[in-house]
């Protein structure tokens, strides 16, 4: 189910449910327990998106997406929209290094709104911003000095006038 979340939110990667489906259910069940203790017990993201990325088609950002719906408190999940609203983490790159400097930047940041946030909570927020951003019409780069997106404000107008344009069509099929 997380693997459909997150291919809904974010880039298409067709060959990803396959490699997922590969996996051994005691395997994942054993590789999630391990992860969940890891952050548990040892507060130890590290360890847990190791443990998680041990499985076949699972990566940082997929590991982010299952341990951030059990520790929103703690691990944030690694959104493109996130990792780009922070002009000091650079290129986006889908590594555990650069993940653990994404989590240090929304748990400073989380710090610095104050004990309501966390870093889940802040990532959601600057993911929240980009959509509003794009449907508003501002420019495909964050205000934060961020990378440019693939699909800006006029992309986005175009799709919607395509969806539009076939679902008329459909209805007109339909009477």
């Amino acid at each position: 189910r997380i693997m459909r979340w997150k291919l809904a939110r974010g880039k298409f990667r067709p060959t990803l449910p396959a490699l997922v489906k590969r996996n051994d259910p005691k395997e994942v069940v054993k590789q999630s327990e391990l992860a969940y203790m890891a952050v548990q017990k040892h507060n130890d993201i590290k360890q847990a998106i190791k443990h998680l990325s041990t499985l076949s088609g699972i990566g940082p950002a997929t590991a982010s997406a299952v341990l951030a719906s059990c520790f929103p408190e703690k691990v944030p999940f690694m959104a493109d929209e996130a990792m780009e609203a922070d002009p000091k983490l650079g290129e986006r790159k889908y590594t555990l290094p650069h993940y653990l400097k994404f989590v240090d930047s929304m748990t400073q940041k989380a710090k610095e709104l104050g004990s309501d946030w966390s870093p889940e909570l802040v990532g959601r927020a600057l993911w929240a911003k980009a959509h509003q951003d794009l449907t508003e019409g501002v420019s495909a780069t964050t205000r934060a000095g961020g990378q440019k997106r693939s699909r800006n404000a006029n992309t986005l107008k175009e799709e919607d006038k395509k969806t539009s344009s076939r679902t008329t069509r459909t209805n007109k099929k339909r009477k």
